[in-house]
């Protein structure tokens, strides 16, 4: 009994969870960025070749395409996107194909059972890391701090949408990727009982993983760079030379792993452009501008789909970080934002264009989420229960925002002008009318 009630929160995290994949969730591939990303699996599954050209023939019939384009130099069909989510989604793309085969089903790739198994292979990856998550603070944590800390970071953030409403984009892959590169740094970090040469030969294998499902989320090799070089300046204070000639040994060999990993990326480039890398305006959608040296600050406040602007606990998740008593760890979490929120400044589409909240940032969620556990477990008894009810609060109004957002009361592109969102309240019926037809064609057969 004891150890059912110590899983409560397990239950409860589940619950929610299932029955948001059987109501809510959304199968299909959504819009240009979508299309991007399922082409290639498709492609390989269905085809078994790497031509992109029917895939594109077919989702431009009701949509423009930016995200799949033809070389200039070779003319072959590409997704503008590395390979990792394809790659990720390759055992439920195989897993429609077989059952669709089997069942007698048409097997062409472009059916919503193949559709759904994509978005429900993501969300289910994403749930994993929540639950790893949970498990992982509670290490240190009161299992109350850490559950409200959890589903906070994962209802009052941009998280959900991106689980259930567009999973066949990236975020919701990159964010449990994230999580486990997150947590194998955080193992090599403080712990010395692990088999150096495997640990680290994993901490590769994440980081060739993270970069090539987005490959600004490259900027958290920072993370286990700066982990090293403090291993390696413990072991010269000690004069342990055969320690350094290991770690050294463990490192080359990491770099070999993310390298077998990023592969694959630079073979599809390589079959699609005559090259191993591209770069610039003509093979993606939009580019860098340097002289935006301040955008920064936009990407955080702006109404253009900034971060804190759309999704306030954020600046509670920071203030959290900046109170971690660990100075090192708070240092370097800090600076890899910093540096993420720098760069994502700098991209031509530095607002996301179409984006629920700013989605560049779902795969730091699991950063947030710590900060918010950092800052409850530094406040007193009186002040927690007033947070926690903050937290309640900012759940509601996310999900009030979404519910605004799927039904377009407020525009996918552009600022967002709080006034309407507020004025769009007296729509209210109209606003549950719609919630509940959704939910309806969801749960009622056609």
């Amino acid at each position: 009994m004891n150890y059912i009630y110590s899983l409560r929160f397990e239950y409860i995290l589940g619950l929610f969870f299932l029955v948001s994949v059987l109501v809510l969730m959304m199968p299909w591939i959504h819009g240009n960025d979508g299309a991007g990303y399922y082409a290639p699996v498709r492609s390989w599954v269905v085809d078994g070749d790497l031509n992109l050209q029917n895939e594109y023939e077919h989702f431009i019939q009701d949509r423009p395409l930016a995200a799949i384009r033809i070389d200039p130099e070779t003319g072959k069909y590409y997704s503008q996107y590395p390979v990792g989510v394809s790659l990720i989604w390759l055992p439920a793309v195989y897993a429609a194909h077989g059952i669709s085969y089997l069942l007698g089903y048409p097997t062409t790739g472009y059916t919503k059972f193949y559709y759904w198994l994509v978005c429900f292979w993501s969300a289910c990856l994403a749930f994993g890391a929540i639950v790893m998550l949970f498990r992982f603070f509670t290490n240190w944590y009161s299992r109350r701090i850490v559950f409200w800390s959890v589903i906070t970071g994962w209802l009052a953030t941009n998280l959900f949408y991106y689980m259930i409403f567009e999973a066949s984009l990236s975020h919701a892959v990159s964010f449990g990727c994230m999580t486990f590169f997150f947590l194998q740094a955080h193992k090599l970090h403080y712990r010395s009982d692990y088999r150096v040469v495997w640990e680290w030969s994993k901490m590769g294998l994440l980081a060739g993983l993270v970069f090539i499902i987005r490959y600004q989320d490259g900027i958290v090799w920072l993370i286990p760079a700066v982990i090293g070089i403090a291993k390696y300046l413990s072991a010269f204070r000690q004069k342990d030379k055969a320690a350094a000639v290991h770690l050294l040994f463990a490192h080359l060999i990491t770099i070999l792993m993310a390298g077998l990993v990023i592969l694959p990326d630079l073979l599809v480039n390589l079959w699609h452009h005559g090259k191993i890398w591209v770069s610039g305006s003509q093979y993606y959608h939009g580019s860098f501008k340097m002289d935006q040296w301040w955008y920064g600050l936009k990407v955080l406040i702006d109404p253009n789909h900034g971060l804190l602007f759309w999704t306030p606990v954020v600046g509670l998740a920071f203030l959290g970080l900046a109170l971690n008593p660990k100075k090192a760890e708070r240092n370097v979490l800090l600076v890899t934002l910093v540096l993420h929120i720098m760069v994502t400044g700098f991209w031509h589409f530095w607002h996301g264009a179409q984006s629920y909240s700013h989605r560049f940032f779902v795969g730091y969620i699991p950063i947030f989420m710590y900060g918010l556990v950092i800052l409850q477990n530094r406040l007193t008894t009186v002040w927690v229960k007033w947070i926690r009810v903050l937290f309640l609060i900012l759940i509601v109004l996310n999900f009030a925002l979404m519910a605004q957002y799927g039904l377009h009361l407020v525009p996918a592109e552009g600022p967002l002008d709080v006034s309407l969102f507020i004025e769009n309240f007296s729509q209210l019926s109209e606003i549950l009318s719609g919630v509940f037809d959704y939910i309806r064609s969801k749960v009622v057969p056609e």
